[in-house]
C-alpha cells in the first residue's frame, strides 16, 4: 500500500509541473502580445508627432512665402502617404508638395536617437482652396493665434482678402504604421 502512495505523489507532481509549465507558457505568450500592441501604439503615436511636424513645416512654408501661389502641377512619385490617403488628389490642384525623414528636421543628441528618427518620414501637400474676404467686426477680440504667440487682445474693424489652403499631412513609420492630418489655413493676400 505505501509503493501505491508513492506513485501517486510521482503523477501528482508530474501533473502540477505539467499544469504550471503550460500556464507559465501562456503568460509569456501574453506579455509579448501585449508587448508587440505597446510597440505598434508608440509607433502609432510617434507617427502621429511625425504628420504634426509636418503640418506645422507646411504652415512654415505658407508663412515664409511673399505671395503665395494658387496654383502650380506638382510631380507625384514616391512611395508616400498621398499614394494610400490623398489619392483623391490631382497634381494640377496641388501647389507644393515636401516629404523628408525625420533626422533632418530634429536635432538628436547620439547615434541610437538617429536611428529610430531615421524610422519615420513625412509628407506634406498644400493645396490652394480659394480666394475669399475675411470681415473683421469692429469690437475686442482675443483668442489663441499661432503667429500672435500665445495669447492676444486686439481692437479691428477691417475686412482683407485672403487666399485658403489646405495641409495634408502624414507621418510614415518603416513598419507601415502611418497618421494623416489636415488643417485649412488663410493666408492675408
Amino acid at each position: 500500500m505505501d509503493n501505491y502512495n508513492k506513485g501517486f505523489a510521482i503523477v501528482l507532481s508530474v501533473l502540477l509541473f505539467l499544469t504550471m509549465s503550460v500556464m507559465a507558457s501562456i503568460l509569456v505568450l501574453i506579455s509579448l502580445d501585449q508587448n508587440k500592441k505597446n510597440r505598434i501604439t508608440d509607433n502609432y503615436q510617434q507617427s502621429f508627432y511625425t504628420a504634426e511636424t509636418a503640418l506645422m513645416k507646411g504652415q512654415d512654408y505658407l508663412k515664409n512665402l511673399s505671395n503665395p501661389p494658387s496654383s502650380n502641377s506638382v510631380n507625384f512619385s514616391g512611395n508616400t502617404c498621398s499614394d494610400q490617403f490623398l489619392n483623391f488628389l490631382t497634381p494640377t490642384t496641388i501647389i507644393y508638395r515636401k516629404n523628408d525623414g525625420l533626422e533632418n528636421i530634429i536635432a538628436y543628441n547620439n547615434n541610437e536617437e538617429l536611428e529610430v528618427m531615421k524610422q519615420y518620414n513625412f509628407e506634406f501637400i498644400i493645396k490652394f482652396e480659394g480666394s475669399g474676404t475675411s470681415s473683421k467686426n469692429s469690437g475686442e477680440k482675443s483668442g489663441e493665434s499661432i503667429d500672435m504667440g500665445s495669447g492676444y487682445n486686439q481692437t479691428q474693424n477691417s475686412s482683407a482678402e485672403v487666399n485658403f489652403y489646405r495641409i495634408y499631412s502624414c507621418g510614415i513609420h518603416d513598419s507601415g504604421n502611418t497618421a494623416a492630418i489636415e488643417a485649412l489655413v488663410s493666408i492675408s493676400k
